[in-house]
């Protein structure tokens, strides 16, 4: 391993690399997998794209994507006049876990966030591999709770 560079990629640039990955992705963080199958919507992320609502930022080692970070960055509809980076999906390979490397692409990519105008972002987590403490150490706030439910009655993965 090297050390890890990071920087903010165009998603079109890059998708076919994103999609190389995001099986591993699947594998380990997505619940309720006997009911849906890894398949990204690429014509709906490409019309986001299209409407300057997409942006990445990844983490390379050698120039091999090892992780991402992707918002939709848009006006909030509930408060116009605020600007505000949704996290869509995020990921980094686990060997590049330990030390600092998540620490310094979590830095870098709310330094890119600011860069580009975003006022406020939204950062969710697994309850079954949380991530919490390391967005409190940057001062984020756990302020809702999301909830899902299987409405044939099976049991959701990842319950606690």
């Amino acid at each position: 391993m090297t050390a890890l560079t990071f920087q903010a990629e165009p998603y079109l640039a890059i998708e076919h690399e994103l999609a190389a990955i995001y099986p591993e992705h699947y594998e380990e963080l997505a619940v309720n997998k006997q009911r849906k199958k890894l398949e990204p919507d690429y014509q709906h992320y490409r019309a986001l794209v299209d409407a300057g609502r997409v942006h990445v930022t990844t983490a390379r080692d050698a120039g091999v994507l090892v992780g991402y970070f992707i918002f939709f960055v848009q006006q909030n509809i509930h408060y116009k006049s605020i600007r505000t980076a949704y996290n869509d999906i995020f990921f980094l390979r686990k060997p590049y876990r330990k030390g600092w490397d998540g620490i310094r692409f979590v830095r870098f990519t709310l330094d890119y966030l600011e860069k580009i105008g975003a006022e406020e972002v939204y950062l969710g987590t697994k309850l079954h591999n949380d991530y919490g403490p390391i967005f409190e150490h940057f001062g984020f706030a756990p302020i809702e709770r999301i909830y899902t439910k299987l409405l044939d009655g099976s049991k959701n993965e990842g319950t606690p």
